[in-house]
């Protein structure tokens, strides 16, 4: 799907204590949609325009919905700002990625 971050290999191996996981995710040099939000603020920049904030939920909940119709089902249990990443970021435009490795 377009907007869910890539996972190009996983591992689980025997750690000193414990089982440990390693993912190998596509990597989103923007940062979050959190930082992508924050940093409008020290600049004095206006608030994202309401036909923005709308692509972006559209765009998170496309990607929920894909989640939701697999079998079995993924569901996110931490859906926020600081676990969106983001894709693309210029003054015009918006894409996002959710990182739902997080």
């Amino acid at each position: 799907h377009k907007n869910i971050v890539h996972m190009f290999e996983a591992e689980i191996v025997q750690g000193k204590l414990h089982p440990e996981a390693y993912v190998v995710l596509e990597l989103c040099t923007n940062g979050t949609l959190a930082d992508a939000i924050n940093a409008r603020v020290p600049e004095r920049l206006p608030g994202l325009p309401e036909r923005k904030i709308w692509e972006i939920f559209y765009q998170i909940c496309d990607a929920v919905a894909f989640l939701h119709q697999q079998r079995p089902p993924i569901i996110h249990r931490d859906l926020k700002a600081e676990n969106v990443l983001v894709r693309f970021c210029n003054p015009q435009h918006h894409r996002i990625r959710w990182n739902y490795q997080t």
